[in-house]
């Protein structure tokens, strides 16, 4: 289900695009087919119900979202419903999310192979933090269990943007000597220009640092949807589960 303004731009997104493939290629080993479908003037949330009870659909999965004005008021309770991400403005249900404290630990452990111990977190707002996928709230619980958790520093442009994001990284790089930076995703440290200073590696996007699985956790959504509807769970439920699928180092 696809309920943004600008519907192309969901799977603009590369780590969108690869948990389709993922979610496609394993809706197709249990020979179901996996459907878009984009709600808009064309489409709304009432009329896309009555095509799906139509077609004795059940089962959906509903990507990471930056508004839920779409949504209307779709009866989610009426079918299996699995979420890429915590669904924030979506429904509230089943969830497969990337680990983020899992991917964040990993990422240090490899730096401080290389010999980086003063290392720094750049965090921003992106799609997978609308998701979820949030170094800021994984990072205090990271350091409790890490030798040398105080080395590492946070810094949040969540609220910052363009030149004053880069000018104020360089300042936090060079007052903080840090030896390495792990960023949220690769286009947040594409333009820096720190390369030759700071080894620089991300929590997904490509390039060097975490490989997020993202078509792993599309094919962890297919089979938790497969199992929701062969035991016939539908809307709400006191307990909801939640898959965190751990990613893999890129050196």
């Amino acid at each position: 289900m696809n309920a943004w303004p600008e519907p192309g731009e969901l799977r603009a997104h590369p780590e969108v695009e690869r948990f389709w493939r993922g979610a496609f290629a394993a809706a197709g080993e249990r020979r179901y087919r996996l459907e878009e479908f984009k709600l808009g003037t064309e489409l709304s949330a009432e009329r896309l119900h009555e095509v799906l009870d139509t077609r004795n659909i059940r089962g959906l999965i509903v990507p990471p979202h930056l508004s839920s004005e779409a949504w209307g008021e779709f009866p989610w309770e009426k079918y299996a419903v699995v979420s890429f991400g915590r669904c924030c403005n979506g429904p509230r249900g089943h969830s497969v999310v990337p680990s983020a404290a899992g991917n964040l630990l990993l990422a240090i452990h490899k730096l401080r192979e290389t010999g980086c111990r003063r290392i720094g977190c750049l965090a921003g707002q992106s799609l997978l933090r609308q998701a979820g996928y949030c170094m800021v709230e994984s990072l205090p619980a990271v350091k409790r269990n890490l030798a040398c958790g105080d080395d590492l520093v946070l810094l949040d442009l969540a609220a910052v943007g363009g030149s004053k994001a880069a000018v104020k990284v360089r300042a936090w790089v060079r007052a903080n000597r840090l030896d390495a930076i792990v960023a949220d995703e690769a286009a947040m440290i594409s333009n820096l220009g720190l390369s030759h200073e700071v080894t620089m590696v991300t929590l997904a996007g490509g390039g060097n640092g975490i490989d997020l699985g993202s078509e792993e956790i599309g094919r962890t959504a297919v089979q938790m949807l497969d199992s929701l509807m062969e035991e016939r769970t539908r809307g709400s439920r006191v307990l909801f589960r939640e898959v965190a699928v751990e990613g893999t180092w890129v050196g």
